[in-house]
């Protein structure tokens, strides 16, 4: 039976703030739900699934949401509800305190100009990071609109490149390069903070064991060849959660390629799935569900 998943565990009250920057890795209508307690959080991060493979995912003093501004589910894909958007356009908990807005890629059940344009309209301390041929104009490559551009911030190609962002709730991510569709289709990585802690306590330190980490694969097509030349950056440090397409949930395997404790799929056809197993997977389907997310620390 599908339930809300739990990983049992104690976290460590220390862990370093650090500014946000990207870097490129060519190899490496239902209303929204009232936040969950204060108190929970330090110990436990918490995903929100707002439709499609859109999700807002809050850890100590980090918010962010990725692919969770779209106009368009195709006719199969779970759609955002009314509501949901308008909660978020409003900064309604637990749509508050949103830093970052991330998008895998530009078609049109990811990205929508016209929710990113509103969105950031109302946010204007928000930055978005999208794929850079967003930039390029034509059809299904619109841009928001030219009053919020400044808030975008296009990634890079292959050659990497770091974009400090210093504002709001830092923490670190990292994205990669993986093909899907003719567009510049990324998978990001991300090490979420729950504490502040003193320079000393953080030297030498690069992501520590208490930061949550979240891998989000967007519509990775092809496994294992799309993500085995990612392997050794995946292995470089645990994930906690790993956030993947339906069609891969079963692929044996998959959560030892991706060095994750846990996977939750997304991307979940309004019908469901033939392929979905509520016994040994879990996966999100209805817009406003969550799952906290507890750290599994070794004293």
């Amino acid at each position: 039976m599908k339930t809300v998943s739990m990983i049992a565990c104690v976290v460590a009250v220390s862990a370093i703030l650090r500014p946000a920057f990207a870097q490129d890795e060519e190899i490496a209508g239902s209303l929204p739900p009232a936040s969950l307690p204060s108190d929970a959080l330090p110990l436990g991060g918490v995903i929100t699934y707002v439709g499609n493979e859109g999700v807002v995912i809050e850890y100590g003093p980090a918010k962010i949401a990725v692919d969770a501004l779209y106009d368009d589910g195709l006719g199969d894909y779970v759609e955002t509800p009314a509501a949901i958007h308008a909660a978020m356009v409003a900064g309604d908990d637990p749509f508050d305190g949103i830093t970052d807005v991330f998008v895998t890629h530009a078609h049109k059940d990811h990205y929508g100009p016209a929710a990113i344009t509103d969105y950031l309209t109302a946010h204007p301390d928000v930055y978005a990071l999208v794929p850079a041929d967003l930039k390029v104009e034509g059809e299904g490559r619109e841009t928001p609109a030219q009053p919020v551009l400044k808030q975008v911030v296009p990634l890079a190609g292959r050659d990497g490149i770091a974009s400090p962002l210093n504002h709001g709730a830092n923490f670190t991510w990292r994205f990669f390069q993986v093909p899907h569709g003719g567009r510049q289709h990324v998978v990001y990585w991300f090490a979420l903070p729950p504490f502040e802690r003193s320079v000393a306590e953080a030297a030498g330190a690069g992501i520590s064991e208490q930061d949550l980490t979240i891998l989000h694969l967007g519509d990775t097509d092809d496994y294992p060849e799309d993500l085995e030349p990612h392997r050794a950056a995946f292995a470089e440090h645990r994930t906690d959660v790993a956030l993947v397409p339906f069609w891969l949930l079963d692929e044996p395997g998959l959560a030892e390629l991706l060095n994750a404790d846990q996977l939750i799929g997304i991307h979940v056809p309004v019908m469901g799935s033939s392929s979905l197993d509520a016994d040994t997977m879990d996966w999100f389907s209805d817009p406003g569900e969550q799952r906290i997310i507890y750290k599994n620390m070794e004293d």
